[in-house]
Parts: structure tokens; C-alpha cells; sequence
């Protein structure tokens, strides 16, 4: 996990993935990550299925 753990509130946000990938890029940049840690994050979400992206997201911020 990169070096801060921050809430990220999922609900009423709309399911498509590249529209999670965007609230958790703009969260972790809110929170101090650079892009060398947000980038093997979204690699890693974006290389399989719609729910490796959701368990890749969790592993690296706290969803609500």
C-alpha cells in the first residue's frame, strides 16, 4: 500500500469503472500520493475484471 491510508465514499458514485478510477485518482492526489504511487495502483485495477478493479480500489484506500 502506498503511504496514506485515506476514506473514499463510493455510493452515489456512478458504477463505471473509469468513473472510479477518477474518484480514487482525485482522492489520492487530495491525500499527498504522487503519481509514481497512483499509477501501479490504476495498472493493477485496470488489468482484469470489473471486480479485481473494486478489490484493487479497497486494498489501497478505506471504501465506504
Amino acid at each position: 500500500m502506498a503511504k496514506n491510508q485515506f476514506k473514499l465514499k463510493l455510493s452515489g458514485t456512478d458504477g463505471n469503472a473509469f468513473a472510479l478510477l477518477g474518484k480514487f485518482r482525485r482522492a489520492a492526489i487530495v491525500s499527498g500520493w504522487t503519481q509514481e504511487e497512483i499509477k501501479p495502483v490504476i495498472e493493477k485495477a485496470t488489468s482484469g475484471s470489473y471486480d479485481e478493479l473494486l478489490a484493487t480500489i479497497g486494498e489501497n484506500c478505506d471504501i465506504s
